[in-house]
């Protein structure tokens, strides 16, 4: 495993599956990590399920306010920024035909924009 003791990591779609699973590693490895979710509270239940120092904040990826107030925290908690991890992502699990356009543009809003934006 790399070292990553005093580097500084932020992780997206943080809080479940290969999120929450990037966020451990890197904290077992020494990194200060901040993870995040669309759900304030689960964030935070998550980073204190996970050993090191790990905190989670509220992101919605797809908004540009939302964005920039979570760097602006995190990087307050952090005291700066070593890894940007653009984990976080959606599924609409219907065949193409199926889809509605709302879920059509909340998948590329999330999986895309947000991966610009972070």
């Amino acid at each position: 495993m790399m070292n990553f003791t005093d580097k500084t990591v932020i992780v997206t779609g943080g809080t479940r599956g290969i999120g929450r699973a990037i966020g451990a590693t890197f904290a077992a490895a020494g990194a200060r990590v901040v993870i995040s979710g669309r759900n304030a509270e689960t964030a935070a239940e998550v980073a204190a399920e996970i050993d090191g120092e790990v905190h989670g904040l509220a992101l919605d990826v797809a908004s540009t306010e939302s964005v920039r107030d979570f760097f602006a925290e995190a990087l307050e908690i952090l005291g700066g920024l070593d890894v940007v991890v653009a984990n976080a992502g959606i599924t609409r699990d219907k065949l193409v035909m199926a889809l509605k356009d709302e879920d059509w543009d909340e998948v590329l809003n999330t999986n895309l924009r947000g991966a610009f934006l972070c």
